[in-house]
Order: C-alpha cells, then structure tokens, then sequence
C-alpha cells in the first residue's frame, strides 16, 4: 500500500491546469463549460479512492489513526488556507484603496473566519471537512453503507433546493461539503470495486465525450459557487462519468511503457501551490494586461486565454520549486532535508 499510483498525480495535473485554463475564460463558453463540470469535483473522486486504497478493510485501523491524521491534516491544509487568505486580502484591499474605495478588510477576514476563503481558497476547508466525514463514517462499524446512505440523502436534498442555495455561510459550507463528500464516496466505491480496471479504452473515450455533451446541456455548474447548471441530478452525474473516464484512461496510461509524462505528475504533486497562488497572479496579469495593453489577452478570446495560461504556468514553475524547498511549510509541505 505505500506504492504510489502516479496515474492519479497526472489526473490532479491535468485538472489543476485545466483550472488554470477556466480562470482566464471569459463568459460561459463551452471550454469553461466543461471544464467546470468536473474539474474540481476529480479532486475530491481522488481523496475517496486513496481512503480506499489506505483504509479499504481496516476500521480499527482507522480509529486509531484518526485523531493524528486530522492533526496533520489541520496542519497541511490550515497553513496555507491562512497564509494565502492573508495574502489576498491585503492585496484586495490595497486594490480597493488605490481605486479609491474603502478597503473592505472586515468583509474579507469575515469570510476567512467563516471558513468561505478567498477566491480558490473555498476548496481547501471544503475539502478537509468532506475528507474528515469520510473518515468519521468509516470508523464506525457499516460506515460504507453509511456513506452510501447520506451519499444518496445529499443528491435528492441538492435536487430539492438546487434553486435555492442558502445565503449563510455556514450552511453554504455545509452544503458545499456535503457535496463534495458525494464525490469522494463514489471514489471510495471506485476503489473498494476497482471499477477503473473494468473500463475499455473506448467506453472511457465514449464516456468523455457524452460528459462534454451533458455539460453543453446542463450549463455552468460549479461547487464553489453552489451552481448546478440546470439539473442537479445531471450535475452529479456528468461530473462522476467524466471524472471516471479520465481517472481510467490515465490509470490505463500508466501501465503502457509509450506514457512519459513526469512533469504532469510533478505538476499533480504540487497542485496545492497552484490553488493557493493562482487568484495573485491571474488578478495580477489581469491588472497589467489592462493598464499596459487595453486588454488584449481579453480581446483575444480563446488565444489569449491560451497565452495567459501559458505565462501563469511559466510563473508557477519557479513558486512549485520553491514550495519542494524553503518555502514548503507555507504550502503545509515538510520542507526536504539533505
């Protein structure tokens, strides 16, 4: 079990850049469209299918590793949860107060204090608390069928309110949780089933592209702004099909000797620095490219996009580096010794 499966260090590369991608799109064009309906949603299909592989038949196991495992995860993830909200918040307001606008520093340490975060940073409370109830769910004795349960409650209860998203924050973290933790469940069942081994080269390319179309149907749908496009049901739906296929297509990748991709790996290993810095640099870009320019990566539509992602990773690359050295405890990373 301490084998490392790169096929799912490729699959979170691939999706982090994909998130790179979306961010500079403008409008609801279909690149952003599809990517949005799966994107970050993998992440989490990930996190259920390496509970899986490290917790698979072992509840007792579980209940004596759970309270250091939440200590290190507070760790790995409040970290940077904090530094990179105190960063954007100073960098927001000073936006402001250059604009001549009021700071508005309250409104931001409110959402950082109501676990909201800042921009990307949404996903990093959301995800620890969807892992932590899966953890939570598995210590118990049939917490699989538990997990199923609560799993099916969530897709009906986002079904009925799917309108209607609550306006406090506490229960918009709740809600964002809960259906973060659908994912991960379906990632736990993936693995418990190896259902990734099941899938034929054609059913996974098949599967990709009827994600495309029900992602053209159903619209934008995003978990960090509560949206599911026009069904919920479809929202679920599209997401675990496209999530799947790509996770079996890269799993099957893996074991073929023509696949070399160690920098997508090493990008899928460091996708924590890239959701912490990647709001700085687009607003950053964004802001340049206005004063200096008059928009021209704006006006360019999909090449400029393609440009602007290219200069956000040429300038991800060296803050990846520094994240494997010095700079790795701001990432919640042990930085490397010798």
């Amino acid at each position: 079990m301490n084998h490392r499966e790169v096929y799912l260090d490729h699959v979170k590369g691939l999706a982090i850049l994909l998130m790179l991608f979306a961010h500079t799109l403008a409008g609801d064009v279909f690149p952003r469209l599809y990517i949005s309906s799966f994107h970050m949603q993998v992440f989490f299909v990930i996190c259920g299918i390496l509970i899986g592989r490290k917790n698979q038949k072992e509840p007792v196991r579980i209940r004596s590793g759970f309270v250091p495992a939440v200590k290190k995860r507070i760790v790995q993830l409040g970290v940077p949860y904090l530094v990179f909200c105190a960063l954007l918040t100073g960098f927001y307001c000073a936006l402001n107060l250059i604009a001549g606008k009021e700071a508005g520093v309250q409104k931001y340490l409110f959402r950082i204090v109501t676990l909201q975060g800042i921009d990307s940073m949404w996903f990093i409370p959301v995800f620890f608390f969807a892992e932590l109830l899966m953890l939570l769910l598995l210590c118990m004795k049939r917490g699989r069928y538990a997990a199923l349960g609560l799993s099916a409650a969530v897709i009906l209860g986002t079904i009925l309110i799917s309108d209607r998203m609550p306006e406090s924050p506490a229960l918009r973290l709740a809600v964002k949780t809960m259906i973060s933790f659908v994912f991960v469940t379906w990632g736990y069942e993936m693995e418990r089933s190896r259902i990734l081994d099941r899938i034929p080269l054609t059913i996974s390319i098949l599967m990709i592209i009827a994600g495309a179309a029900l992602a053209r149907f159903n619209g934008f749908a995003a978990i960090g702004s509560l949206e599911t496009g026009k069904s919920a049901l479809l929202f679920y739906f599209d997401a675990a099909v496209t999530s799947t296929a790509i996770l079996a297509l890269f799993r099957r990748a893996e074991h073929s000797d023509r696949f070399r991709a160690g920098w997508l790996a090493w990008i899928g290993r460091n996708t924590i620095v890239i959701l912490c810095t990647n709001n700085l640099l687009i607003e950053t870009i964004r802001l340049l490219d206005h004063k200096l320019t008059g928009d021209v990566l704006l006006r360019t539509g999909i090449w400029g996009s393609l440009l602007f992602t290219g200069i956000l990773i040429l300038l991800e690359i060296p803050l990846m580096h520094l994240a494997e050295g010095p700079l790795g405890p701001v990432f919640g990373k042990q930085e490397k010794k010798g």
